[in-house]
């Protein structure tokens, strides 16, 4: 019997499609990719070091912009309403279309982030410890316990990404930073609303632990869980709102 959730016959189809579809435009962005990584490293080598520091924030702030980017762009062709239609056309159910743009949005797209930045990363290291003129001491280096601390947010803001992208037909990204912000605003007022008790109990001479944020108050002890949980709930709501969309 036919499933019509998912084949993965028809899922491999899908993933070979996409990847003959993108095959050209991918050198392009590995090109671009390497070239920037070149430019900041560049920029902090005029300084006349290039520290472990440097090397983790120029990482992040690429990661963190080029993850949201690429997320926002994970459903492009339902900004047009030609490719829109020949996309949901497209022989595999929505649940397919929907795993192939997380394995590539959220598990490629940082695999190939950090080859390329470790590769640009190296040759700096070799190129600078050769000539002398710069000091760096080391490739980038970031420590097991220090991944979750990458891949947890990362995951989160990438699922919110690609919900707008579905979402919103037009300008999904300016429009997806403009909802987060204003969910972040609404949150932080509940924080404030929940821990006037504790101000007023503060004012009237009451010891009482303020080192909490909102978000902590919040969150609790089930925050760690509760940001796990999050990306798997936002690309429920994806896949159900990829179910229901029309062109």
């Amino acid at each position: 019997m036919k499933n019509n959730f998912f084949d993965i016959n028809r899922f491999g189809l899908l993933l070979r499609k996409r990847l003959i579809d993108s095959q050209s435009s991918i050198i392009f962005e590995l090109l671009g990719l390497a070239a920037v990584f070149t430019i900041f490293l560049g920029l902090a080598a005029t300084s006349g070091s290039i520290s472990g520091k440097s090397q983790i924030m120029i990482f992040s702030i690429g990661l963190a912009i080029l993850g949201v980017i690429y997320a926002d762009r994970a459903f492009s062709e339902m900004k047009s309403r030609v490719k829109g239609l020949f996309y949901l056309s497209t022989p595999a159910s929505q649940f397919e279309k929907l795993l192939v743009a997380i394995l590539f949005t959220s598990v490629l797209f940082p695999l190939v982030y950090v080859v390329v930045f470790l590769m640009v990363d190296g040759l700096f290291y070799i190129v600078l410890n050769g000539t002398g003129l710069v000091a760096m001491e080391s490739v980038m280096r970031i420590e097991s316990a220090e991944i979750t601390g990458f891949v947890r947010p990362m995951l989160v803001v990438q699922s919110v990404f690609m919900l707008g992208s579905i979402w919103f037909r037009k300008r999904s990204l300016l429009k997806t930073v403009i909802v987060v912000v204003g969910f972040y605003a609404l949150l932080g007022l509940v924080g404030v609303l929940m821990l006037s008790p504790q101000i007023k109990m503060l004012n009237g001479g009451v010891n009482v632990n303020m080192g909490a944020g909102p978000i902590d108050v919040i969150g609790g002890a089930y925050g760690n869980v509760i940001f796990w949980l999050l990306p798997l709930f936002f690309w429920t709501v994806a896949y159900f709102r990829l179910t229901e969309k029309q062109l």
